[in-house]
């Protein structure tokens, strides 16, 4: 019984100081708000235009909505920082490609 309790413990230890990646959902959330608060998406969309709308267009990409314009971000993982001579596990790592906005007259 003792040895189950050690090796239940060490068990435990071991497990302490993994991450692991994110559900579908939350990774979505935190995709969201990075592109929400990208400076790069800001600069890129035309002055003083508010976002709208943000939608979700497929894998990795998103088009954003502002007045007369729309922009579209792709989503690019970015690699994992190693951890003992391995790839960390975690959260997805990842960073925003920001494309050209698309401008409509109405």
């Amino acid at each position: 019984m003792k040895n189950l309790l050690i090796a239940g413990m060490l068990l435990g230890m071991s497990c302490a100081n993994a991450h692991a990646a994110l559900p579908p959902w939350a990774q979505r959330s935190v995709e969201l708000k990075a592109i929400l608060e990208d400076q790069g998406v800001m600069k890129a969309l035309p002055h003083r235009s508010l976002i709208q709308s943000l939608e979700y267009i497929g894998p990795d990409l998103y088009r954003v909505s502002a007045g007369h314009c729309t922009l579209d971000v792709r989503i690019k993982d970015t690699p994992m920082p190693e951890y003992q001579g391995g790839p960390m596990v975690g959260p997805r790592h990842f960073e925003l490609e920001v494309g050209m906005p698309v401008c409509t007259e109405d």
